[in-house]
C-alpha cells in the first residue's frame, strides 16, 4: 500500500517547501505547534524518509505539491559540485555523509551549502530542495543518486 498525505498534512508540506520552520507553519495555519509537529512526524514515517529535505523531494516526485505554485525567482546556474550537494540533500544525506561520499571535508560541504543557500535564496534544506524541483534542477524521473554519491 502506497502512502499518501492526508489533506490536513498538505499545509505542513507546503510550509516546509516555502522554507518555513514548524513553529512558523503552526502560526501561519493557526494550528497548535504540537499538532503540526505530530503531522510532520507522521509524514516522515509514512513516506519512510529520514528528514524534511528528503520528504520534500518525495512530495514533489509523487505530485503531492503539484498545486503549489513555484516561487517567482531566477536561480543562477549552480556549479556541478553544488548540484551534486543539492542532489545529496534531496536524497536525505547528512553533511557528514555528503563529505564522505564526495571525498571533501565537512567544512567544505558547509561552505558549499552556505553559498548555495545564498545563491538560491533558500532558508533551509527543504526549501533548497523545493526550489531545485520548482526550477527543474533535478533529473526528471531519477530517484537515484549520481554514482559518486551512491554507497
Amino acid at each position: 500500500m502506497t502512502f499518501a498525505p492526508q489533506a490536513q498534512q498538505i499545509p505542513v508540506l507546503a510550509g516546509l517547501a516555502r522554507g518555513n520552520r514548524l513553529r512558523r507553519i503552526a502560526l501561519d495555519t493557526s494550528t497548535p505547534f504540537r499538532t503540526v509537529s505530530d503531522r510532520h512526524t507522521r509524514l516522515l514515517r509514512g513516506a519512510q524518509v529520514p528528514n524534511s529535505a528528503r520528504l520534500i523531494d518525495v512530495a514533489y516526485r509523487r505530485g503531492w505539491l503539484a498545486d503549489l505554485p513555484p516561487e517567482p525567482r531566477d536561480l543562477p546556474g549552480l556549479s556541478d559540485r553544488k548540484t551534486e550537494i543539492l542532489l545529496a540533500l534531496a536524497a536525505g544525506l547528512t553533511d557528514a555523509q555528503i563529505a564522505r561520499h564526495l571525498h571533501i571535508t565537512l567544512y567544505t560541504v558547509r561552505d558549499h551549502l552556505k553559498d548555495m543557500y545564498r545563491a538560491m535564496g533558500a532558508r533551509s534544506r527543504p526549501h533548497a530542495v523545493a526550489l531545485g524541483h520548482q526550477h527543474r534542477l533535478f533529473p526528471a524521473h531519477s530517484t537515484a543518486l549520481p554514482a559518486r554519491l551512491s554507497a
